[in-house]
């Protein structure tokens, strides 16, 4: 199921793949939705975006979705109540933040084009 440097990280009694966080929120679509992953997308910043507004902090949970078609992740999505024709497409934490918050990187102003 998992390979590489998450599994191992995983093999630690300590990791959450949550961080720890007291909610989750699943994003689903029909299986045959061609546009889920864009979709999923556009969900994921709105929640974000409504999430830091009000101080809750978010994180976008890439685990969730990779893993979506195996047996067990289908069996627990199953169980939450997603729709047997319908897949996990992305995942995300949300809670209050234990710190600061990190400060915004330096804008970058030379990586726009202009096409006239």
């Amino acid at each position: 199921m998992l390979n590489g440097p998450m599994a191992e990280r995983a093999k630690d009694p300590s990791f959450s793949p949550i961080y720890g966080a007291p909610a989750m929120i699943f994003v689903s679509a029909e299986r045959d939705n061609e546009l889920a992953v864009f979709d999923a997308t556009l969900v994921m910043a709105n929640m974000f975006n409504a999430a830091r507004s009000i101080g809750i902090g978010s994180c976008w949970l890439f685990l969730f979705g990779r893993l979506a078609d195996s047996p067990e992740a289908k069996a627990v999505y199953s169980k939450i109540g997603v729709p047997e024709n319908y897949k996990v497409v992305a995942g995300a934490c949300f809670g209050y933040p234990a710190g600061e918050w990190p400060q915004p990187r330096e804008k970058k102003t030379d990586n726009v084009n202009y096409v006239l």
